[in-house]
């Protein structure tokens, strides 16, 4: 996805039992990977310096190893991150981490990754109003999909997507967007 969208370099850190899946699939993204065969590690990573923007989540696991690795990326990388799925789910489970959150982050969780950060909610009213508020608390953005997806500020504003459609609904729609929103942060957008 952030190929499509105008990216020129593509960077994808996988385990080291995916390379060859990747770099056969798709040839024009540079493979990189960590040094254990099935699980990421923040001592694999590559250098951060020279990335834009980093997505970060999809097919990534909740092993302790992808917990160490996302808390390194957000305490080293200070430069716009989209966290979706797995990010999102390490959070959760790890609360202690919503700290490092800050204005260049942009969380994507779908209803239910949503109620696991904020609690269960009765209506879209209420998530409206928990999204307001853990965006005032925690200064990220954040993008919750579904049927009208809203688009919550840190500065208290709220925008809202009606152009979906059911046919979105389905896996994998999320890590497209997590590409193409991580493709043009580091565009400049």
């Amino acid at each position: 996805a952030a190929l499509r969208t105008g990216s020129g370099l593509v960077s994808c850190f996988v385990p080291q039992c995916g390379e060859h899946i990747l770099q056969s699939s798709l040839p024009e993204v540079m493979a990189e990977s960590s040094n254990n065969k099935h699980v990421l590690s923040k001592e694999g990573l590559p250098e951060l310096e020279r990335f834009d923007a980093i997505g970060v989540g999809p097919g990534m696991g909740t092993s302790a190893e992808a917990r160490d690795c996302l808390i390194y990326l957000l305490e080293k990388f200070e430069k716009p991150m989209v966290l979706d799925a797995d990010a999102i789910n390490i959070i959760a489970a790890n609360r202690e981490l919503l700290s490092l959150l800050r204005a260049e982050v942009i969380l994507t969780p779908h209803l239910i990754e949503f109620e696991r950060l904020v609690g269960k909610c009765r209506d879209q009213i209420e998530r409206m109003d928990k999204a307001l508020a853990f965006c005032e608390q925690y200064p990220c953005v954040l993008v919750l999909k579904g049927a009208n997806t809203v688009i919550t500020t840190p500065d208290g504003e709220q925008y809202f997507n009606s152009s979906g459609t059911q046919f979105m609904a389905t896996a994998g729609a999320g890590d497209v967007l997590t590409g193409m929103l991580s493709s043009f942060l580091g565009q400049g957008y």
